[in-house]
């Protein structure tokens, strides 16, 4: 998935949360005696574990040679400072003892990744831990659970055949019956190998849940009107079927099917999301309905998707159902209210994220049609929500912000303005509120400081992206700058520091260097900046992020 449509906003508590041993490993500083004793007990427990479970040690100098020895691997790249890397290692064992108990020819191994550079660099490893399956000549990324039965389970799967071998017409039809999407070689015996080899390559590394079939029966093969070597894609729910035109490499292939794999219109759900955003379309056209109403649902549905057909490879058309929970942020997020379903709306992820409205209140074929194309030919501005500003907005010691009088407040050269874009609904802005109201009160008799909230659900700046909630931003007096917070905590004392520097002091990150740490030349300070944010990743390396950006990390 497009992990990819938020920056994450420099958030290094992980960081901090170290102990002071980890501290000091991370910064170079000198620990004591006595902690340099229980770090090297914890460390020699490490090391035990992990050599009683099999689990072998890779460096710069042995892993090709290690690698060639067995028939798979799974390798995980840590570092020792990572609390990621920490919290995962038990799971790690219990996997090894387990393929030591089942006679697994899958071994496991790690690699400190911190000093084992050339190696994690290969293979552009970016965050702790990341681990990666070697078979044979090919590589992937683990992206299964994170218990040690589900690290099993899922090598398990990855070594049966990723192909399926079909013999006769009935199984062909069942197979390519069986799900929404479908892949099926029909191969000339003369390349069969070579062919089958190819597809059963692009199956493991690349086509994720995508079932693909192979045959060399020249009965299918005339079932199929097909008259040479080709790979056929049978998408179920549109009733399509798709003849691969393409070159015979992985790539091309692979390419093929995420271009292709969609249906004409995709329902949004936690597992269509990493399609849906996975791929290179940027414009989404989203239809909300409630499915509960099945007239309604068929009518709209049916405009809807009839529109759809003058925007493929151009548009992602995506409904979501209204009366589904686990949708209520994204309902939020682009502003539909209860009463609104069946409503449109088109959002632009290469322009800013920016969400477009309609003007009409029915959903028809016309009406879709003529939004998503003023949509992509630029003729409508985005929507940009806004409360109106309360006639009360300066009374309390946190000012209210809105869209209307943001411009005015933060701009305004003789305060510095700090200011906490917060969603109601945002269980990290319900802890921070009281903190902030206490931060307002202790500030309220500087005229040169003012602390200012606004509802970011409720109200959108044109320039300003505000993509997880509790945002604090500081507006300097005789400034234009903007300064982020990304201090560790956001405690009180912690919020003063950074107020009453300027922005210039980020509590827990500037007093974290020493001298002699690295970060303080060219070279470690990438090295740095790549631990940062490596200890901000979860188990399978995807970089963290605070809960209530569901929402947006979803859309």
């Amino acid at each position: 998935m497009r992990l990819v449509y938020f920056i994450i906003l420099f958030a290094l508590a992980a960081v901090v949360a170290l102990t002071a041993s980890d501290e000091s490993k991370a910064t170079g500083g000198d620990p004591s005696a006595n902690s340099k004793e229980e770090n090297k007990e914890e460390l020699n427990e490490f090391d035990r574990q992990h050599e009683e479970a099999g689990i072998l040690v890779l460096t710069d100098q042995n892993y090709e040679e290690v690698i060639k020895s067995y028939p798979a691997m799974l390798i995980k790249f840590y570092a020792p400072w990572c609390i990621h890397s920490r919290e995962f290692a038990p799971e790690f064992v219990k996997a090894g003892f387990i393929l030591k108990e089942k006679n697994s020819p899958v071994r496991l191994a790690r690699v400190d990744a911190s000093v084992e550079k050339k190696f994690a660099e290969k293979y552009d490893v970016k965050g702790y831990p990341t681990l990666k399956f070697f078979k044979g000549d090919l590589v992937i990324d683990y992206n299964g659970g994170k218990t040690g039965e589900s690290v099993v389970s899922w090598i398990e799967t990855k070594m049966k055949q990723a192909t399926t071998a079909i013999t006769t017409i009935k199984e062909a039809e069942e197979f390519t019956t069986a799900d929404s999407v479908t892949l099926l070689g029909l191969f000339s015996k003369d390349n069969f190998t070579e062919m089958s080899k190819l597809l059963e390559d692009t199956a493991f590394t690349r086509l994720n849940e995508v079932p693909c079939g192979v045959t060399d029966n020249e009965e299918l093969m005339a079932h199929y009107q097909v008259a040479r070597d080709t790979i056929l894609m049978f998408k179920n729910v549109d009733k399509e079927r798709l003849s691969y035109e393409g070159p015979f490499d992985v790539d091309s292939i692979a390419a093929f099917v995420k271009a292709n794999k969609l249906p004409l219109v995709v329902e949004f759900t936690h597992h269509s999301a990493p399609d849906i955003f996975g791929g290179d379309i940027a414009k989404h056209a989203l239809l909300f309905v409630r499915k509960s109403q099945e007239q309604q649902f068929k009518s709209s549905f049916s405009q809807f998707r009839e529109s759809a057909k003058s925007f493929k490879d151009r548009v992602i058309f995506i409904y979501i159902d209204v009366d589904n929970g686990d949708n209520e942020k994204i309902l939020q997020f682009f502003g539909v209210k209860p009463s609104d379903p069946p409503s449109v709306r088109v959002i632009a992820l290469d322009r800013n994220m920016s969400k477009f409205r309609p003007t009409f209140e029915s959903v028809t074929t016309e009406g879709v049609t003529e939004f998503v194309q003023d949509v992509l030919d630029n003729k409508i501005d985005p929507h940009l929500a806004s409360q109106e500003l309360p006639d009360d907005w300066d009374k309390e010691p946190v000012k209210v912000l809105v869209r209307k009088n943001f411009d005015e407040v933060t701009m305004d050269q003789n305060k510095t303005v700090f200011v906490m874009f917060y969603a109601p609904w945002c269980d990290h802005s319900k802890e921070l509120a009281p903190v902030w109201e206490q931060l307002a009160k202790d500030y309220a008799h500087n005229d040169t400081i003012m602390i200012a909230k606004m509802d970011s659900s409720e109200n959108e700046l044109p320039d300003m992206k505000v993509m997880s909630f509790p945002t604090l931003k500081l507006f300097p007096a005789n400034s234009n700058d903007v300064i982020d917070y990304y201090g560790v905590d956001r405690k009180l004392e912690s919020l003063k520091i950074f107020l009453d520097s300027n922005g210039k002091k980020q509590p827990g990150i500037n007093d974290f260097k020493e001298p002699n740490e690295p970060g303080n030349n060219e070279d470690s300070d990438k090295t740095k900046d790549e631990e940062e944010k490596s200890d901000k990743t979860d188990d399978e390396g995807e970089v963290k992020s605070e809960e209530d950006t569901d929402a947006k990390q979803e859309l």
